[in-house]
């Protein structure tokens, strides 16, 4: 039957092994149908974080020098500076930028 404009259709893909955490950790993961939860389950989040924190240490001690360099790299520009861009932008709109500048060069 042919389809007709407007009509919808449900796609199913398989993402393969790699993104599979990631549709987890959104809530609709191949997991999830056995009840595992999303990141909006406590529970499965914490219980996914802990395996996240055991491959990583696992990896941790094959690093090379050039590896670490970039595992740092990306740390400080893409987790911690929006963290940071985030936390200063949240006082400067209380009025309170200046007195966290002082605060965190004191330390």
């Amino acid at each position: 039957h042919a389809m007709k404009a407007g009509d919808q259709v449900e796609l199913l893909v398989d993402y393969g092994e790699a993104y599979e955490d990631v549709r987890e950790r959104k809530g609709y993961g191949k997991d999830n149908n056995k009840l595992c939860g999303g990141d909006d389950d406590d529970a499965a989040r914490l219980k996914r974080n802990f395996v996240d924190r055991e491959m990583v240490q696992q990896d941790i001690p094959d690093l090379k020098l050039f590896d670490m360099f970039y595992l740092v790299e990306y740390l400080t520009n893409d987790v911690l500076a929006p963290i940071d861009q985030r936390i200063r932008g949240s006082f400067s709109a209380n009025g309170q930028a200046e007195s966290f500048t002082r605060h965190s060069r004191s330390q």
